[in-house]
């Protein structure tokens, strides 16, 4: 029976696995974030005692108010960032 060879490239673990381990830290970390403001809002609506579609209300008023409020904003003064 003849012997068979298989060639493997050599693989490089440097950068690339340090940059995918960088990522999904980051994920892992932007998930959590999200996982405790939703925790905090529901503490929050918990502790209120609002009513179940009064996050649409908030949603609704948000969408239409915050537009309407940068459009018609006075201009800033001179800041250092506005100079």
């Amino acid at each position: 029976m003849a012997e068979r060879r298989v060639d493997v490239a050599p693989t490089r673990f440097g950068e690339e696995t340090l940059e995918t381990n960088k990522v999904l830290k980051n994920t892992y970390m932007l998930l959590g974030l999200t996982l405790a403001f939703s925790a905090v809002t529901a503490g929050v609506s918990m502790a209120l005692n609002l009513p179940p579609m009064a996050g649409l209300g908030f949603t609704l008023v948000g969408l239409y108010v915050f537009p309407w409020y940068s459009y018609h904003a006075p201009p800033p003064q001179k800041t250092v960032l506005h100079s």
